[in-house]
């Protein structure tokens, strides 16, 4: 559902995913949206990912969600970043 994908068949085949030992104790996962991307970040910055898509309207929503047991959201901060572009 990353939005109008017709230019490529081989673009949004699947859901991107990353192996990485599982930590003890609570992860760091800064997450980064733009208007036609988002971005993660693991340990540290260790474990990079990157998705684009391409909206068919305004970006104003994001839902995050675990798999396994115990995920669980512990806490959350949001942050608007400034412009680079004019």
């Amino acid at each position: 559902q990353a939005g109008d994908s017709r230019f490529s068949k081989s673009f949004a085949v699947a859901v991107p995913t990353a192996s990485r030992p599982v930590p003890r104790g609570p992860v760091r996962l800064p997450l980064y949206f733009a208007a036609s991307s988002a971005e993660r970040f693991a340990d540290d910055g260790a474990l990079q990912m990157t998705d684009q898509f391409f909206p068919t309207e305004d970006f104003t929503t994001a839902t995050l969600f675990g798999e396994g047991p115990g995920a669980r959201l512990l806490s959350g901060r949001a942050h608007r970043l400034a412009r680079i572009w004019p």
